[in-house]
């Protein structure tokens, strides 16, 4: 490259990196000015002064985790908080940090650390593509696949399922003869990631969900079931996989010719050895862990086990657990080495925006602010003289358009205030409505925008063209909205009476 190319280049790069820190500086000052200026102006009835004070630092929060960053505007809101005076400092903070959501998250992380960390994950894929019921059969792999990315899901988290099980299939693409944009590959990238949603949105002790459950406890005085929560999400989550592969073979309808040379052993040309001690350890943890968390609605009242796992709650059980899994040693080594795994697994933005999150939520409902009331009365009018099926599928349509456009946290806690308020003046269960708004902001594919998953496919260039993400994933959240409508409302207020 000549002298003058060079000087070129680096003249570019300075220009592009000065639009990038002139761009990061007005996201910066439009999400603070929201923050801190926002609450100067004149209060909409019912909102009060201190109602605005609060919404300003919402819209700020909002603003900045959308276009900046999660962990310093985290950290900035709780100050904000303190500053207008609804709480001190230090209960902000314990609020957030020291909160029973926090502690089970950071068990959870650690456990599903150690899991990934030894390996775990590579046996549960291989099992599902090793099953003689694919060979031959294209759309029962399909199947097999979309399975095995919903369970590791359930058992881990939807990254660690997309970064399993797209590789096995980039494996397979190659092997029979499938190029990046063909239909299936194209189809099959896509739907990897819209099953890890499905998957996303089924666990009721885990991330986001677990948020918003406790979200609605406080915004509405009643506790939701986790055993309930799974029943009804675990369902949709399988009819909503049948049916994907339905969509796939008879509307999509891609060219699968190549697919009927697909055997077992295409899986199995590297060999995994049998489980150690201590994988096979870690996977009786997994399981005792996911005991821990049904148990206590499962066992009858006195008994000795639910009076423990009721004292310890879900966050000390998981505590328990993770300390147990410490002490235990194996060839020297602890079975779960704490400080290592969360040095490489602490998911910091993640911890920052729930903490924050449970703080301002909770200000947002509080009679104090006056903004639920003023949420109400808007969609009192909307709602006003519809049935409770109605105000439903009312709820569920805003939840899966506004998803796929922001971040689905806000989303989720601004239809639950509102839900949960309307159902107290209009004498409806609020609790159908929630867990199906719970279910379905979690169903963010569209845009890069709706949630990091949703990032992560449109980054796949490689593979997925962004013209085929749009139309595959608009239509793929149609057949979301029409199992919701048609399966989710009944189910829910068949199981939540």
């Amino acid at each position: 490259m000549s002298k003058e190319a060079v000087l070129e280049a680096k003249g570019v790069a300075v220009e592009m990196k000065s639009k990038v820190d002139i761009m990061y500086l007005c996201h910066c000052s439009i999400g603070l000015v929201l923050m801190f200026g926002f609450g100067y102006l004149s209060p909409i009835d019912p909102i009060t002064p201190m109602g605005m004070k609060i919404l300003g630092i919402f819209l700020g929060l909002i603003y900045l985790w959308t276009t900046v960053d999660t962990v310093w505007p985290s950290l900035l809101g709780l100050v904000a908080i303190a500053l207008t005076g609804f709480m001190p400092i230090n209960q902000a903070f314990a609020e957030s940090f020291g909160s029973n959501q926090i502690i089970l998250v950071v068990g959870i992380l650690a456990l599903v650390g150690a899991i990934n960390t030894n390996g775990i994950c590579k046996y549960i894929g291989r099992w599902f593509v090793t099953r003689k019921v694919i060979n031959g059969r294209p759309w029962v792999f399909t199947f097999m696949i979309f399975m095995g990315v919903y369970i590791l899901t359930i058992l881990t988290s939807t990254d660690t399922a997309i970064f399993l099980f797209w590789p096995i299939l980039y494996g397979l693409f190659k092997d029979i003869g499938y190029k990046p944009g063909d239909k299936y590959a194209t189809l099959m990238i896509i739907g990897v990631v819209m099953v890890g949603l499905f998957g996303f949105a089924a666990m009721p002790f885990r991330g986001i969900v677990l948020l918003m459950l406790t979200n609605f406890e406080a915004i509405s005085g009643i506790a939701i079931n986790q055993l309930s929560y799974l029943t009804i999400s675990f369902v949709l989550g399988i009819v909503l996989i049948v049916g994907l592969v339905l969509v796939f073979k008879y509307i999509f309808r891609p060219d699968i010719t190549l697919l009927k040379s697909v055997h077992t052993e295409l899986f199995e040309k590297e060999k995994l050895p049998s489980m150690n001690l201590r994988q096979k350890m870690l996977v009786g943890a997994l399981i005792l862990f996911m005991a821990g968390m049904f148990l206590p609605n499962l066992l009858p009242q006195g008994l000795w086990i639910k009076n423990i796992l009721d004292t310890l709650g879900p966050a000390g059980f998981v505590t328990l657990l993770v300390a147990c899994l410490a002490l235990i040693r194996i060839e020297g080594k602890p079975l779960l080495p704490f400080a290592q795994i969360m040095n490489r697994m602490m998911n910091w933005p993640m911890v920052c925006i729930i903490g924050t999150a449970l703080v301002i939520g909770s200000a947002l409902t509080n009679p104090e602010t006056g903004i639920r009331d003023f949420l109400t009365n808007i969609f009192s009018g909307i709602v006003a003289g519809k049935s409770p099926i109605m105000i439903m599928i009312i709820f569920v349509i805003i939840a899966l358009i506004a998803t796929n456009f922001t971040n689905n946290y806000v989303i989720g806690v601004i239809l639950l205030t509102i839900s949960s308020s309307l159902a107290e003046t209009m004498g409806f269960n609020p609790i159908p409505v929630a867990i199906l708004i719970i279910f379905t902001v979690h169903i963010a594919s569209v845009t890069p925008a709706a949630c990091p998953y949703a990032a992560i496919l449109h980054s796949n260039k490689e593979w997925v063209k962004t013209n085929e993400i749009y139309k595959y994933t608009i239509a793929m959240s149609v057949y979301v909205l029409l199992v919701l409508l048609i399966l989710g409302v009944p189910l829910a207020n068949l199981i939540i009476r």
